[in-house]
């Protein structure tokens, strides 16, 4: 019976997770296409609530014959959820449910449902105590469990990139940008930066790249591809691109203004390394030099966010 709790939460929690994830990578004043998603996202997730409400009405009606209540059935599902993302927040950062996680936490986050489930339908203490053992157990046990796979997920990155140097897992704090997974290569390592407050159209606008400190800051520059920045006015598939000979001042001991066509930027040689920050002329109040500035090292906590999934055996683990 909590098992069929168990999956009628999971059913509820994955309905919500998509919708949290559309939410999220939601952009504003995108059009129609936004709206469509947005769209299937609420009806995927009206679907799923629908589905978990009937099969944790059915194990409802076994505890309590005669008295069957959709209000207690509803109260598991809202309540269990609850409880769900708020574990969901304190296990991993950002706005998806399914797809950061492993067995481990999956089989966690669900686990508030089938609690939520035995406090408001069995009024037999050792039931009641039980649930509520379980819950002082997740709560006691989730802290841990991140650092743990924070931990793994870390190794299992730099394992997966072993040619990438530890001084160059690093990244910058750029205020309202959302910053992809780090991408590595020859260059070092790099993100594209996208921006709610000022794209109508889901392009990205800025670029952070980390490099050695031998690389000429005044060459081969990776900017964000826009309509400015291609004078053919034909968009390239990738979201960046490469000017090999930008405009280049000296701004002081270790540091450069970038600029070109469309596009503005800053270099400067921080903590033994070059970084490079730019972003497209319709930002034009972003302070780079402060934003290149904020480059910090990753430790495991913060690389997290940065990894862009679960690379290699660690996975069944998370």
């Amino acid at each position: 019976m909590l098992l069929k709790v168990w999956l009628a939460g999971l059913l509820s929690a994955t309905g919500i997770g998509v919708l949290r994830s559309v939410w999220h990578d939601m952009v504003l004043g995108g059009g129609a296409l936004v709206a469509v998603v947005l769209l299937f996202g609420v009806g995927a997730c009206t679907v799923c609530q629908v589905l978990g409400f009937s099969l944790a009405q059915r194990q409802v009606r076994q505890v309590q014959r005669g008295t069957v209540s959709a209000l207690v059935t509803t109260a598991v599902l809202v309540v269990g959820g609850c409880a769900m993302i708020a574990l969901n927040r304190v296990l991993v950062s950002g706005a998806g449910f399914l797809p950061p996680f492993g067995p481990v936490s999956v089989a966690l986050l669900c686990a508030p449902y089938p609690i939520v489930f035995t406090l408001c339908t069995m009024h037999r203490a050792a039931a009641v105590a039980a649930a509520l053992a379980s819950a002082a157990m997740i709560g006691a046990g989730v802290l841990p469990l991140r650092t743990a796979q924070e931990h793994l997920a870390a190794d299992g990155w730099r394992h997966a990139h072993p040619a990438t140097p530890r001084d160059l897992i690093a990244a910058v704090d750029w205020p309202g940008g959302e910053q992809t997974p780090l991408t590595t290569g020859p260059f070092g390592t790099r993100v594209v930066v996208f921006f709610q407050d000022s794209n109508i159209d889901g392009m990205s606008q800025g670029v952070v790249t980390v490099s050695p400190a031998g690389t000429d800051p005044c060459r081969d520059l990776t900017v964000a591809v826009t309509y400015d920045t291609v004078p053919e006015n034909e968009l390239p598939d990738d979201d960046t691109m490469s000017v090999p000979d930008p405009g280049c001042t000296p701004s002081g001991p270790d540091a450069w203004e970038l600029y070109g066509t469309g596009f503005r930027g800053y270099a400067t040689l921080l903590h033994g390394v070059l970084v490079r920050v730019t972003v497209d002329d319709d930002r034009p109040d972003d302070d780079l030099a402060a934003v290149a500035r904020s480059l910090h090292p990753l430790d495991d906590h913060q690389l997290w966010r940065y990894t862009g999934g679960w690379p290699g055996w660690a996975w069944p683990l998370t």
